[in-house]
């Protein structure tokens, strides 16, 4: 019966191990002016970035989904951070964090 239990505890341990790197990674971001995403028009202000590991991006403002974009995670090489970066159009193009850059595809 012990041994039972334990094989019983030791799935359970496995099963949230897996299902929390499972889980979206999210990163803070600050846009100074306004910008646009897939046909969206994103006001000044922070949002929060929320990468589901399926090459989809989210933003999220005051709780609320804003838009949706597919994008590529890259190292940062150049160690950039915190920086917005739009094209001449103001389309918002890539994020870069301390340790990745997101960009945006189109």
């Amino acid at each position: 019966m012990r041994k039972l239990n334990l094989v019983i505890v030791l799935i359970a341990l496995a099963s949230l191990v897996a299902a929390s790197s499972l889980q979206a990674e999210t990163h803070s971001f600050k846009l100074t002016r306004e910008a646009q995403l897939n046909g969206t028009t994103l006001k000044a202000g922070t949002y929060k970035l929320e990468l589901n590991g399926s090459g989809e991006a989210v933003l999220y403002r005051n709780g609320d989904r804003v838009a949706q974009a597919r994008a590529e995670v890259k190292p940062n090489s150049n160690g950039t951070a915190g920086s917005v970066v739009t094209g001449a159009n103001g389309e918002l193009q890539e994020i870069r964090f301390k340790h990745k850059v997101v960009v945006f595809v189109r």
